[in-house]
């Protein structure tokens, strides 16, 4: 992951300008340094916000498991206020990946490479199929998250009572009719696949960091 980091920072803190010289003899841009800086290292910068991401929806679903447990329903029968707001927090985060996502498919693919170099464009293939790797199993994450907001949100509806076949409102239930879903456990053990389709992806984008160093 360290390599990851170092190739994100070349993307996110451009090093100041250096004075010109009188005379500039044989300066060429590498075809390679342009792809990994315009589009592997955004990419990659993307990929670790997920990753941060999906640390603070692991926390909310442990916490979800734990507040629906001896919360008051609401009136109706439905999920209690705790639940409800751990709910949209975790909607927020499914919200803040899928544009990163889309953002990181874009760049994906966009990215190729144009040199004559055979090296160094198989080496792009490398990097760029690992962090497509990565991307797929973020997905995963993804996917358990939007599960759980969905799941809740219909068994909230599914659970509520309805108020207008007596007089005033039922009396608030210990809990909800509908446990809400957490799915802790599974986006733990999707999360360290994650972790380990990053560290076999780190070596090809460790290659493409040296050369452009």
């Amino acid at each position: 992951m360290h390599v990851l980091l170092l190739l994100a920072a070349l993307a996110g803190s451009p090093q100041p300008s250096p004075t010109p010289l009188k005379t500039i003899v044989n300066i060429r841009s590498r075809e390679i340094c342009t792809v990994l800086r315009e589009k592997l290292a955004p990419a990659t910068g993307g990929l670790l916000a997920n990753d941060k991401l999906t640390i603070e929806g692991q926390l909310l679903l442990n916490r979800l498991g734990g507040d629906a447990q001896g919360e008051y329903a609401d009136d109706l029968g439905g999920e209690g206020s705790l639940t409800s707001m751990d709910n949209e927090r975790i909607g927020d985060v499914v919200s803040a990946m899928v544009a990163n996502i889309e953002r990181i498919e874009g760049l994906l693919n966009q990215a190729s490479y144009r040199g004559k170099d055979q090296s160094e464009g198989a080496a792009f293939d490398r990097a760029r199929s690992g962090l497509e790797r990565v991307l797929a199993r973020q997905k995963d994450e993804l996917n358990i998250l939007s599960f759980v907001t969905v799941s809740n949100e219909g068994n909230s509806v599914l659970a509520k009572r309805d108020p207008t076949g007596g007089v005033g409102r039922p009396e608030p239930s210990e809990q909800a009719d509908l446990a809400p879903v957490a799915l802790p456990k599974e986006l733990w053990r999707v999360r360290q696949v994650v972790r380990r389709t990053e560290n076999d992806a780190a070596p090809a984008v460790s290659h493409i960091v040296e050369v452009c160093r």
